[in-house]
């Protein structure tokens, strides 16, 4: 996790986490992975509560629809003033003729 009490957060950093997410991923399966990004989706939420039923959603969408999402969610009940930036992935299954798909999300808080 980067975070940061400035008003910006290093995109550099999220930048090389997600470098780094891909290279270990890569390196776990024996064929590699394809990193394929064919959109940019962006969602704000202006709560936590909502942002788990997005985060449920995401899955389902970048299962049709490789991307890279990025999350923004605010927190008007935090107590004081800062960014958090989160990298992960999100990986279907291979079934059938269908292979796996991997998909990066950028968390901002």
């Amino acid at each position: 996790m980067i975070s940061s009490s400035e008003p910006w957060i290093d995109v550099g950093a999220i930048e090389r986490d997600l470098n780094a997410l891909w290279r270990e991923a890569s390196e776990a399966e024996e064929h590699g992975v394809i990193r394929s990004c064919i959109l940019n989706l962006l969602v704000y939420t202006s709560g936590t509560s909502e942002s788990q039923e997005l985060d449920d959603a995401l899955t389902d969408i970048t299962a049709s629809h490789p991307s890279r999402a990025i999350l923004i969610v605010e927190d008007p009940d935090a107590d004081e003033s800062r960014l958090e930036a989160q990298v992960t992935s999100r990986c279907t299954l291979p079934t059938g003729t269908r292979k796996q798909v991997c998909c990066e999300q950028v968390t901002i808080t």
